[in-house]
């Protein structure tokens, strides 16, 4: 039997939490996050729920005038959530 050289656990770990299968989940929790952060408590207190699937972020809005306002900004929200991901993983934001 061949021993293979000693690696270290950190870059086993890091090949494993890069490969797209482990990456993509976390890096839409972060989109969550950022949406929390980048919206304010004021947002987050008239939010239902907000949720990735399949790169696109839908927040449900109690609020009409809010869910208008966020409609309004959707597209610059996801230029700043993307641009915090330093990738393109959230394609569209739909306000409901």
């Amino acid at each position: 039997m061949k021993r293979l050289d000693p690696v270290p656990l950190g870059t086993i770990v890091r090949k494993i939490m890069t490969s797209d299968k482990f990456e993509r989940p976390l890096l839409e929790h972060r989109a969550l996050e950022i949406w929390r952060e980048f919206t304010g408590s004021d947002v987050w207190k008239r939010t239902l729920f907000v949720r990735v699937e399949e790169g696109t972020l839908y927040a449900r809005i109690v609020s009409a005038p809010l869910r208008h306002e966020l409609m309004m900004h959707r597209t610059s929200l996801l230029r700043q959530i993307n641009s915090r991901l330093d990738r393109p993983i959230i394609r569209e934001i739909k306000i409901i």
